[in-house]
Formats: C-alpha cells, sequence, structure tokens
C-alpha cells in the first residue's frame, strides 16, 4: 500500500513545486593597501586606517581618567619595545613588529591586557594576582597601575609573540 505524498494524493513522488529563493548580495570587497604611518595608525587586516583607527582617537572616546591610564600604558610599551608599531586590531589599541603581540582596552572596572604570557614562569607567577581564568591580565580601575609589569609583559610578549 502506498503512502499519501505531500500533496495529499496516493502517489509518493508528487511534490509542491519550490520557489527559488532570493540569493544574497554581499558587499564589494574591500581594496588592501597599506596605511599611512603619518597619520598614527597602521591598519589592522590590510585595510586602510582611518581617523576613528588610531590609539588617539580610541582613548578620545574614552573618561578623562581612563584615557590617562591607557596613554600611559602607551608610553610604558613604546620605551620598552622601541620598534613596535601602533595599531588597531580586534577593536583594540594593540602593537606590532612582525605581528600583532600586544593588546589593551579599557571595560566598566578595569583595563585588560592580552595575549596571556606563556613563556616567562617568574612574570606569570609575578602577574598572577592579575590573572583571569584564561590568563589575560585585568588591572582594575580603582587600584594603582602596576606600569613596570606591564612594561616586562610588553617585553615578554613581543619575544614570545612577534
Amino acid at each position: 500500500m502506498k503512502r499519501p505524498g505531500r500533496d495529499g494524493g496516493a502517489s509518493g513522488t508528487s511534490r509542491p513545486a519550490r520557489t527559488p529563493r532570493a540569493r544574497r548580495v554581499l558587499p564589494a570587497p574591500r581594496t588592501t593597501s597599506n596605511a599611512s604611518k603619518a597619520n598614527g595608525g597602521v591598519a589592522s587586516r590590510g585595510r586602510m586606517a582611518t581617523a576613528e583607527e588610531t590609539h588617539e582617537a580610541h582613548f578620545a572616546s574614552m573618561a578623562p581618567g581612563v584615557r590617562e591610564r591607557l596613554e600611559r600604558i602607551q608610553q610604558e610599551v613604546e620605551r620598552r619595545v622601541p620598534g613596535a608599531q601602533r595599531c588597531i586590531s580586534y577593536k583594540m589599541p594593540a602593537y606590532r613588529q612582525r605581528r600583532v603581540f600586544f593588546y589593551f582596552a579599557a571595560f566598566k572596572k578595569h583595563i585588560g591586557v592580552y595575549p596571556p604570557v606563556t613563556d616567562d614562569v617568574a612574570l606569570m607567577e609575578d602577574s598572577a594576582r592579575f590573572r583571569g581564568p584564561k590568563g589575560n591580565l585585568s588591572f582594575p580601575l580603582n587600584e594603582a597601575l602596576p606600569l613596570d609589569l606591564i612594561g616586562r609583559v610588553a617585553e615578554a610578549l613581543s619575544r614570545e609573540y612577534a
């Protein structure tokens, strides 16, 4: 005995006609270009840096106290790793040499530093108080900023990743 088809008929072979789906139109690909170093930014992912993609533009959107802390981190990283270039990556201020090695960003209650240090055991022990579950560093905004520790982290990450 045959089972009824989708259209309710006795044949199992007849089906209703399909309607074609609309095709999704994708935006045109962006052209790759080197960013102008004169504007203080290095493009991330091959895109041209815009005014919003510089450390300064990112800092300008922060509260004055947070902005000052981010600028101090910036100065410390540039002092400790002289060849590092500023860039924006994952929408965060970052530094690169051959590749991005140091990210930092302000949040509601802390400043985060990424990625975690994994090669320097002594530094990992020194930064244990600030390490999160994945090893990333989190510096509370209501505490003094340990700039020496952040500088040592930047040096270690430049050796480890760049």
